[in-house]
């Protein structure tokens, strides 16, 4: 019985392999992969710092700088300005480092986040397991044996986890049907989920998170039915490793315990269940899982209780909204949305074949990680990432639905329905042909595709997770001119690696140049949400795209040049100097409003004797939020409000902000923190678009 399940996860594994070059890495990517080399080269060496590394940053920053004017990443956690050459060549310079050196190294092993670095800043996210073994398949298949590139080895480990999921699932299907039917369609149903395909190219954490979840529930299925220690340590196992990438399974106790009240009656239960013995079981499970997961985090072995605390505090940050809001329908819409239908219909089929007990455990399987997502408070922000551990039991379900379809129909109908269900699985190839590389963004006609998800609301810049920007670098590397710039302007801009674009292509923040026209490349992915800043909005009411990324006819992907040939008018510009203003108080606070006299659409606000201790350079901290309006002490409208600020010094006393064309007569400030230049400071002049605009 073992084959179907071996047979479909190789089967898995190797189309993986053939494709993963197709796709991009997440924007926290870099961070994870420089970590994994950093813990890694410390556990082979003992070393703190690399013998050999990439001569710059590899995402730019140094630790501690700050490059990004909407959108922070996390590795963003100052305000300090980055110190770049004007032109960063950044695969340039490693390319040409590896030349010369006499072995091959990652350009994510890098001495600025070497072992010194993470073992100073402690626990600044999650466990560093899945980046090891990440690390670990960049060490061997990249830099030992040069057969797969830099950046695909890192995800060669995702691919094999993968793969065992496609054979957890195709096992757990048998296990409960004794069908081979139920086993394939199982496997062929994960297998071929666009979001689960996808997602095991480019996420470091997710899937594995929800391979080792169903790893845990199956073998501690088996472990009660059969009473075997075999399966006993398989649990721990599954479970240590799943703790070790994301503590989403610390939920699973509220799934199995129920299903344990359930089955407490049976033979089986009463012989596994032994209290001391079990008792005894868990200590020493507990003590190896917890010995494990100190073992490989070395940031945990100085001040491990401070550690810890910050590790508790980040997870509850992350699973926790300071935004009071009601229960939260769109994990469940995204749950539907997302699944074909195919999928759906035979999970839901499922249920009438299955015991009380087993209906019980797929059922809380699937409640649970929906409903502690969709409870007030929780923050809900990644999409289908969040819940993907219910994937392999919905693929379950599927192949048990398919299997209880054939078992209730007799003769010749029986093989039209075995016919079906293999044409109907094998179609949910289809999908995955058409929207290759970008399967994490199926949506299924229930919504209406992804244009219908688009519409009502069901899909945001986050569903691509980064993938989009690998097929942005081909692009460039095809059309951009030789030496272009591209500006990197927010977080998910760190998914644009500097290996995926030509060698003399730059990547820089300072490349953008706003309305002064500079010819650099902007890339940028839909802002559905609306970010109220200047570089969000520029390119959507300045520029026209010169290349768009559509998929399902839905524009995923815009690739703007900020030369004058490219705007979508002719922009000419007068000033209103000295314009007069006065204080205000509105329920938003007091503030400062400028009436320029007229409606105009403003594009700079140049102040002057700016204060000496200001925020001078762009911050991810909010010091003023800018409002225009077309009536006095009107109420706050998000729509014409700028938060975090575009600004720079134009001279010694000269400090520019700029704005894409608002329209208004009035221009109001509020005053956000001490560090604002417009506490002091005089309005020298206002610019604003004089042509038809």
């Amino acid at each position: 019985m073992k084959k179907i399940p071996c047979i479909l996860a190789i089967v898995f594994f190797i189309v993986g392999l053939i494709t993963i070059n197709d796709y991009g890495i997440n924007w926290d990517s870099p961070e994870h992969f420089m970590r994994g080399n950093a813990i890694l080269h410390y556990f082979l060496t003992g070393k703190k710092t690399f013998d050999i590394s990439a001569p710059s940053s590899p995402i730019l920053i140094k630790p501690g700088e700050f490059i990004s004017r909407y959108s922070p990443s996390a590795s963003e956690r100052s305000d300090q300005k980055p110190d770049l050459p004007v032109r960063p060549l950044l695969r340039k310079e490693y390319e040409s480092v590896l030349k010369e050196s006499t072995k091959r190294f990652s350009f994510y092993r890098n001495n600025q986040y070497d072992m010194n670095l993470f073992l100073k800043e402690g626990v600044t996210g999650h466990l560093a397991l899945a980046d090891v073994f990440s690390a670990l398949g960049n060490a061997i298949f990249s830099q030992l044996l040069g057969r797969v590139g830099d950046l695909a080895s890192y995800q060669l480990f995702g691919l094999c986890i993968g793969a065992l999921g496609v054979y957890i699932v195709s096992r757990f299907a048998f296990d409960l049907t004794g069908s081979r039917l139920a086993s394939c369609v199982a496997g062929i149903a994960l297998a071929l989920h666009p979001s689960f395909f996808s997602h095991v190219h480019l996420n470091l954490k997710d899937p594995i998170v929800a391979v080792m979840y169903a790893g845990t529930i199956w073998s501690f299925w088996h472990w009660v039915r059969e009473n075997s220690k075999k399966w006993g340590v398989l649990v721990a196992v599954f479970f240590t490793i799943a703790l070790g990438v994301k503590w989403t399974i610390a939920f699973i106790p509220v799934i199995l315990v129920p299903w344990l009240i359930v089955i407490r009656k049976t033979t089986q239960f009463r012989r596994w269940f032994v209290p001391m013995r079990l008792l005894v079981f868990a200590c020493v499970a507990c003590a190896i899982c917890v010995a494990i997961l100190f073992a490989v985090s070395p940031f945990l072995w100085h001040d491990t209780a401070g550690q810890l605390s910050n590790l508790f505090s980040f997870y509850r940050e992350l699973g926790v909204s300071s935004e009071k809001v009601g229960f939260n329908s769109l994990p469940w819409y995204l749950f539907v949305g997302t699944t074909p239908e195919g999928i759906l219909v035979f999970s839901l089929i499922a249920f009438f074949a299955l015991s009380k007990s087993q209906l019980l455990l797929f059922f809380l399987w699937i409640f649970v990680p929906l409903f502690r997502l969709s409870l007030p408070g929780a923050r809900f922000y990644g999409g289908i990432n969040q819940f993907m551990e219910v994937l392999p039991a919905l693929a379950i379900l599927a192949g048990v639905g398919a299997d209880y379809l054939v078992r209730i129909s007799r003769g010749v109908i029986r093989k039209i329905i075995v016919f079906i269900i293999f044409i109907l699985f094998i179609l949910l190839i289809i999908p995955l042909i058409r929207l290759h590389p970008n399967e994490n963004l199926y949506f299924n006609n229930l919504v209406g595709g992804i244009a219908g998800a688009r519409d009502r609301k069901l899909f945001d810049w986050f569903t691509n997770y980064g993938n989009l920007y690998k097929q942005a670098a081909d692009w460039l590397n095809v059309h951009a001119q030789k030496d272009a710039n591209i500006a990197h302007l927010d977080g998910p801009t760190f998914a644009l690696s500097p290996l995926m674009v030509r060698p003399d292509i730059s990547i820089s923040p300072y490349h953008f140049s706003g309305f002064d026209a500079g010819g650099e490349y902007i890339v940028q992915v839909p802002d559905i949400l609306g970010s109220y800043t200047f570089v969000a909005r520029y390119t959507k009411k300045m520029l026209k795209p010169v290349h768009e990324i559509r998929v399902g006819g839905v524009t995923v992907l815009e690739i703007y040049k900020n030369d004058p040939k490219y705007w979508r008018r002719t922009i000419a510009e007068e000033k209103i100097e000295n314009p007069p203003g006065a204080p205000g108080e509105s329920v938003n606070g007091p503030y400062w409003e400028i009436d320029l006299g007229k409606h105009v659409n403003v594009t700079r606000i140049v102040l002057s004797n700016i204060p000496a201790k200001c925020q001078k350079i762009n911050s991810h901290f909010i010091d003023e939020t800018i409002g225009f309006f077309d009536e006095p002490q009107a109420p706050i409208n998000k729509k014409a409000v700028y938060t975090i600020q575009e600004h720079r010094l134009r001279s010694a006393d000269l400090l520019e902000y700029d704005f894409s064309g608002e329209p208004g007569r009035y221009v109001r400030i509020y005053i956000e923190s001490a560090m604002s230049c417009f506490l002091g400071a005089r309005v020298a002049w206002v610019s604003y678009i004089s042509n038809n605009f």
